[in-house]
C-alpha cells in the first residue's frame, strides 16, 4: 500500500494536470487548498482532507480488483458491477429514483440496485477526463451561500464529485471478469425493461461520459466569440426535416441517430425520382422531331413508367447526392472523417442503404444491427454530413 505521503502527493499532482491550482502550502489541519481557475468557479476554496487521502489510499490498494469494463463508464469485477445510466426522458426526476431495488426471479442471492454513483466509483474514475468534467460542473454550480462560507472553511473536493443515477450489480459469484460483464449485462437490461414497461421510466446504459455543461459552456463561449461572424442562412426550412435532424442530434443511440438523418434524405426520394422524368420528358418534348401522334404518346407513357420501375432506392439515394451533394465535398469528408472511401456515388449509396435496412428489417433475412454496433457508429457523422447538405440546399428562400 501506498503511504499518506505518495498519496497526497499523487493525488496533488493528478489535480494540477487536470487544471486546478494547487497551494504548495498547507493548512495548519494538514489539508490542501485547491481552486479551479475558471471564472463562475475561482471563489470556490476547496480542499484535500486527511480523511480524503485515506480514502483514496485504501482505493488504489483495491484498485486492481476492478476494471473499467465493458465500457469506460462501468465498473466491474468478478461479484459486483456499477454502470452509469441516462435519462431519455428530460422531465424525470433522478431524485425520485435512488434507493430502486430489483430482485429477479432465480437470481439467487444476486439484487440490482438504483441509485446515485458510489464513492468508490466516483473515486475509481476521479480522474477520468469525462467524469473530471462533470465534477467542474459541480464546481460551477455551488450556491452562494457555500461559496462566502468556504471562504473561511474550505469545502472538501469530495464534495464536487458528480452523482449521477448508476445500476449496481451486487453477489454476481461469477469466476471471470468476462462471466461477470455477461450475467451483470443481461440482468442490467431486464431491469431497464422492467422500469419502462411497468413505470414508464425509460434509461439507457451510458457506454461514453456525457457532455459536460462545463464542455458546453466552452463551445458556446467560442461562439460568443464569433457572433459577428454567424450569418443566418437566407432560406427557410421545412419543419419535419428540421425535427428529424434535431432527433438525430438529441438520441444518444446511434441507430436512432443514423434513421433520424436517412429519413432527410428519404424525404426527398420522390421529388428526385420525378425530377429524373421531368428530365426526360423535356427532353422528349423538346426535341425537333417530336411529333403529337400515337407513337409519341407511348413514348410518354413508357418514361413515366420507366421511372415508376426501375428507379431503386439505391438510384435514388445516389440521384439526390448527385442532385444536392457536390462530390468534391463528398469525398473531402470522407477522408478528413477516415471513413470507408468509397469507388463511385453509388457504392456509397449502396452501403448506407444497405446499413439503412440491416437496422429497419431485422428478422426479415438481415443480421440483426445492435444499437451499439460500431458499424453504424462510423457512418452517423456521414449520413449526418448528407442530410445537412441536403436541407441547406432545399432551403426554402
Amino acid at each position: 500500500m501506498a503511504n499518506y505521503e505518495q498519496v497526497k502527493k499523487l493525488l496533488k499532482d493528478n489535480y494540477e494536470l487536470a487544471g486546478f491550482d494547487v497551494a504548495d502550502e498547507e493548512l495548519e489541519s494538514g489539508d490542501t487548498i485547491l481552486r479551479y481557475p475558471e471564472p463562475g468557479a475561482f471563489d470556490v476554496t476547496l480542499k484535500l482532507s486527511r480523511d480524503d487521502i485515506q480514502e483514496y489510499g485504501e482505493l488504489l490498494q483495491a484498485r486492481a480488483e476492478f476494471a473499467a469494463a465493458p465500457y469506460p463508464t462501468s465498473l466491474c469485477r468478478k461479484n459486483f458491477r456499477e454502470q452509469l445510466l441516462l435519462s431519455l426522458d428530460p422531465r424525470l426526476d433522478e431524485d425520485s429514483l435512488h434507493d430502486l431495488f430489483f430482485q429477479p426471479a432465480g437470481a439467487g442471492e444476486m439484487y440490482v440496485e438504483i441509485d446515485r454513483v458510489s464513492l468508490v466509483y466516483a473515486n475509481f474514475f476521479r480522474f477520468e477526463p469525462g467524469y473530471m468534467q462533470l465534477c467542474i460542473d459541480r464546481i460551477f454550480d455551488v450556491p452562494e451561500r457555500l461559496r462566502a462560507a468556504a471562504t473561511d472553511e474550505p469545502l472538501d473536493i469530495r464534495h464536487t464529485f458528480a452523482r449521477p443515477l448508476s445500476m449496481r450489480v451486487f453477489k454476481i459469484g461469477a469466476s471471470s471478469l468476462e462471466e461477470a460483464i455477461s450475467v451483470s449485462s443481461e440482468w442490467i437490461e431486464s431491469s431497464l425493461f422492467t422500469l419502462a414497461y411497468e413505470y414508464d421510466l425509460p434509461l439507457l446504459v451510458a457506454q461514453d461520459w456525457p457532455t459536460s455543461n462545463a464542455t458546453r459552456r466552452e463551445k458556446l463561449q467560442r461562439l460568443s466569440l464569433q457572433a459577428q461572424r454567424v450569418i443566418m442562412p437566407d432560406a427557410g426550412f421545412r419543419s419535419d426535416l428540421v425535427r428529424l435532424y434535431q432527433a438525430g442530434i438529441a438520441s444518444p443511440i446511434p441507430t436512432q441517430q443514423f434513421l433520424s438523418f436517412y429519413q432527410v434524405l428519404e424525404l426527398f426520394f420522390q421529388e428526385v425520382d420525378h425530377a429524373g422524368a421531368y428530365t426526360a420528358l423535356e427532353e422528349l418534348l423538346g426535341s425537333p422531331n417530336f411529333r403529337a401522334d400515337d407513337a409519341a404518346i407511348r413514348e410518354i407513357v413508357r418514361v413515366v413508367e420507366a421511372y415508376k420501375t426501375q428507379a431503386t432506392s439505391v438510384d435514388l439515394l445516389e440521384l439526390l447526392m448527385r442532385q444536392y451533394v457536390p462530390s468534391e465535398e463528398i469525398k473531402a469528408f470522407i477522408e478528413s472523417s477516415n471513413s470507408e472511401a468509397e469507388e463511385t456515388l453509388h457504392t456509397l449509396a449502396n452501403r448506407l442503404y444497405t446499413l439503412r435496412n440491416s437496422i429497419v428489417n431485422v428478422g426479415a433475412g438481415s443480421p440483426p444491427v445492435y444499437t451499439d454496433s460500431e458499424i453504424i457508429k462510423r457512418n452517423v457523422p456521414l449520413v449526418k454530413f448528407l442530410a445537412e447538405k441536403v436541407i441547406l440546399a432545399t432551403g426554402q428562400g
